[in-house]
């Protein structure tokens, strides 16, 4: 009866699992498209907020996991910075197991609102607008060739 029990408990956690993950790419859809997000862009949200949902881990799970990596995006490449500051504090925090999922959802909130204002997880160092996107070549000259001198 216990096993049974057991075993009827491990099904049930694995099925959670599954529909956790299936959500959590739905999302990461959803953020992709809503907010124009290029596939670097994606990729990187998806490290973030990962579908892979492991039941294997005791001391944390994905909802800490998760919680964790929307604070790290939050306080370092989606900061909103004063003007004149430079450097960004990470307060210490341990990760703990949540009781409420509340605060998770908050954070994620507020990495969405922050993609709505046009914050990026990785902006390009060059000014070429969205090469990946582009289907015809840019139309260019020739390299010139350096003229030969006679001596």
């Amino acid at each position: 009866a216990l096993s049974n029990r057991m075993l009827n408990c491990k099904k049930q956690l694995e099925v959670a699992c599954s529909n956790l993950s299936c959500a959590t790419h739905l999302i990461l859809l959803l953020i992709r498209f809503k907010f124009g997000l290029d596939s670097k862009n994606a990729y990187l949200m998806e490290a973030f907020l990962s579908p892979i949902v492991a039941d294997d881990t005791d001391a944390q799970g994905w909802e800490e996991r998760t919680k964790a990596a929307m604070l790290h995006l939050l306080r370092s490449v989606l900061v909103k910075q004063s003007r004149g500051s430079k450097s960004t504090q990470f307060p210490q925090s341990q990760m703990t197991l949540m009781d409420d999922t509340s605060k998770l959802k908050s954070n994620i909130q507020q990495v969405c609102e922050r993609l709505s204002k046009g914050y990026r997880l990785y902006r390009s160092t060059t000014n070429n607008k969205k090469k990946e996107f582009s289907t015809t070549p840019k139309a260019s000259s020739p390299p010139s060739r350096p003229t030969e001198r006679k001596a």
